[in-house]
């Protein structure tokens, strides 16, 4: 059977084999191991091998040897008494980078007595170390405003078992880094830092590929880390005010147009300049957050009556950060708009604007109604008549006006005059007319009254007619 594997050895132990003579012990004892195990990546593995014929054996072994995959063959002819070994044959073997080294053997020894042979098969495994490493880089603070700095601190470990040499690392923000001696297992290097300053958006990521060489292979061990900053962005903002005065002012006098401008965002702005119809224009001083610009004028000659408008533009190209580096950003900008009133000049006459006179349509007469067109002509001459009559009687109660049914349309009295509009002036004087001719008539007859020979004057009066 096979014995369990003690150290770096590998032993197989011989069952007693079957045959015709049971009371012969056929014990073959194996030794097999690699070394050393485990072994640095690129190492050499030696392999030692051997055969002896146990103690406990009654009889002699004769042939022992081997047949490796690694090593070979080899024989040993004997015969080998009980306690007997055969010298120990090695080879040597380079280990790889990664994995382990492994020998497949088989042992073999005859037993002459009883004419059989002993069988062991065998397979070594020699562990190769682990290389591995381990970068670790961190950026801070991990919040950071535009501007800002960042300190990046790098640092690499070997992590596995096995040596390595050469360990550095290639940055995207920062400058490589090598160190070109050995680099043992549970090894490190020493922190490593550089500052970076944030720019006006991110995040910020520092892209890091770690690596280390397996000597004795050339092999390359890597590893990455990519650690990111946030950066929270500034709000740069700027407002513009226009105002013009005197407001009114006359034609052909100045008015002068004064510009202001805000600082609204959360940065120092710069790089500010400003334009405007009728104004040259200019650059202005930066503007820390909420602070306002000098008041910046320009006078002009104003034409003709009217509103005159006078547009401002201000823009920035970047912004700064005050005691660190600039920071570009894009262009922020602001526009206004002011006006004023002209007036003419003195002495000039005052435009007039035309007026419109609504246009009213006639209302319809009702049916039997005089036209609204209709004018009334002078009243005919009254001559006034004698008439021996006594002097007439009280006049009776006055009749009430006469009241139009409800819903219709009230028309003239009979005897009435009926007029609209312009017709009324005349009426108004022929019934003024015919109101004087009867005073006349009355007062006649009041002298015809009062005469002696009155009665004969109107009968004379009469006769005459």
């Amino acid at each position: 059977m096979l014995a369990a594997a003690v150290g770096a050895c590998l032993c197989g132990l011989a069952v007693p084999a079957q045959g015709a003579d049971d009371d012969v012990v056929r014990d073959f004892y194996t030794t097999y191991y690699g070394y050393p195990n485990p072994v640095e990546p690129g190492g050499t593995v030696t392999w030692y091998m051997s055969g002896k014929n146990a103690e406990v054996s009654t009889t002699a072994l004769t042939n022992i040897g081997w047949s490796s995959d690694v090593c070979g063959d080899a024989a040993y002819a004997g015969p080998f008494a009980p306690g007997e070994e055969t010298p120990t044959g090695t080879c040597a073997v380079t280990a790889p980078a990664f994995g382990e080294v492994t020998n497949a053997t088989t042992f073999r020894a005859d037993v002459p007595e009883i004419g059989q042979t002993l069988v062991v098969p065998l397979v070594g495994h020699v562990p190769v170390l682990s290389t591995s490493i381990t970068g670790s880089v961190h950026g801070e603070p991990s919040t950071v405003r535009p501007g800002e700095q960042i300190v990046w601190t790098t640092r690499l470990e070997n992590t596995g078992g096995a040596r390595l040499v050469g360990p550095g690392w290639e940055s995207t923000l920062c400058p490589g880094h090598d160190e070109p001696g050995p680099f043992p297992a549970g090894a490190s290097t020493a922190e490593v830092t550089c500052t970076t300053v944030a720019p006006a958006r991110g995040p910020v990521t520092d892209a890091v590929t770690f690596s280390a060489t397996v000597p004795g292979t050339g092999d390359v061990v890597r590893t990455t880390a990519s650690p990111t900053v946030e950066v929270v962005p500034f709000s740069p903002a700027i407002a513009l005010s226009v105002a013009g005065s005197p407001d009114p002012v006359r034609a052909g006098a100045d008015v002068t147009w004064t510009l202001r401008v805000t600082n609204t965002g959360d940065v120092v702005v710069g790089g500010l300049s400003w334009s405007g119809s009728g104004c040259a224009g200019g650059a202005l001083d930066d503007l820390a957050p909420g602070a306002d610009s000098a008041l910046l004028t320009c006078t002009v000659t104003v034409p003709a009556p009217g509103l005159v408008r006078a547009a401002a533009a201000v823009f920035s190209t970047q912004f700064r950060v005050d005691g660190r580096a600039d920071v570009t950003q894009e262009a922020v900008s602001a526009s206004a708009t002011g006006s004023v009133v002209v007036e003419p000049a003195v002495g000039e006459p005052t435009p007039t604007t035309p007026t419109t006179t609504p246009t009213t349509t006639p209302t319809v007469a009702p049916t039997g109604s005089p036209s609204p067109s209709w004018t009334p002509t002078s009243s005919p001459a009254v001559t006034p008549t004698t008439t021996a009559t006594p002097a007439p009687a009280a006049p009776g109660p006055t009749s009430p006006p006469r009241q139009p049914a409800p819903g219709s349309t009230a028309g003239p009295a009979p005897g009435e005059l009926s007029a609209t509009g312009g017709d009324a002036t005349s009426l108004a004087v022929g019934t003024l007319l015919l109101l004087l001719a009867g005073i006349g008539v009355l007062a006649s007859r009041r002298r015809l009254a009062a005469s002696p020979d009155g009665a004969t004057a109107s009968a004379r009066s009469v006769r005459r007619r």
